[in-house]
């Protein structure tokens, strides 16, 4: 049987980005022309071109007119740890890795037809607009988290101006819009990767992730809808809670 490959333009994109996440083209600074690369490859100039566009699409470069394609910057993840409301506790481990290594990729920011699930979360009609934020974590040169967040446009109008400007965006909202954060509920589960996981997260087609699906509150209003892949490899989960009166509500003997 014949081993299926990946189309030469993404082996590129694979390297470039590579190349990109772990300093060799650094933030600001240009990319080779095209015609370089095309012999550094030794690809056609469609090639080129097609990965470049990949680059372009996941907020890795910028092309300015008379100037070249720019490398976009990356910036340092300030954590993972997080405390929920109450006595639940919701904490994120990486093993064996440098958590501040950690950099996190502008948000791609577009308008679509809410999905079916997104218009039930917010209580809107299906189709009806809403915003969708893609962003990826990176930790020692490799993608190991994508999200995909949905918000409302009635909620943060005129957002789609501050397409790949934002880096933390629960820090973004707070401080741009007056948003706070009271609570969120978290379902987690395993998924095979899809064709875009598994290009963003360079894993094959099919491979366990860990996804989570998170509606985060500010008060009792759910004010964004999100969709988190992990490789399972970089991250774990742990969740303590305790109740309000431990001597008179012995809670985890219910229902075990």
């Amino acid at each position: 049987m014949t081993e299926s490959r990946k189309p030469k333009y993404e082996e590129i994109y694979s390297k470039l980005r590579h190349d990109i996440i772990n300093g060799t083209y650094p933030a600001g600074s240009f990319l080779p022309t095209e015609s370089e690369l095309m012999r550094g490859y030794n690809v056609s100039r469609t090639t080129i071109r097609n990965a470049i566009k990949l680059l372009k699409s996941d907020n890795f470069l910028k092309v300015t007119q008379g100037r070249g394609t720019e490398i976009l910057p990356v910036k340092p993840q300030e954590g993972y740890a997080f405390t929920l409301m109450g006595k639940t506790e919701v904490s994120t481990h990486f093993e064996g890795y440098d958590t501040e290594k950690i950099v996190g990729q502008p948000s791609i920011i577009d308008i679509i037809p809410a999905p079916k699930e997104v218009s039930e979360t917010f209580g809107i009609p299906e189709g009806e607009d809403v915003y969708r934020l893609q962003r990826e974590k990176i930790l020692e040169d490799t993608s190991f988290l994508y999200v995909v967040s949905y918000l409302r446009r009635e909620d943060f109008p005129n957002l789609e101006e501050n397409n790949g400007k934002i880096y933390f965006l629960y820090k973004f909202l707070e401080e741009n819009y007056g948003t706070r954060f009271s609570s969120t509920k978290i379902k987690i589960t395993a998924v095979g990767a899809d064709f875009i996981q598994s290009r963003l997260l360079d894993v094959p087609l099919g491979s366990p992730l860990l996804m989570q699906k998170r509606r985060t509150y500010s008060n009792d209003k759910i004010v964004e809808y999100s969709l988190s892949y992990c490789r399972p490899e970089y991250m774990s989960i742990s969740v303590s809670t305790s109740p309000e009166d431990v001597q008179h509500d012995p809670f985890l003997t219910r229902g075990f």
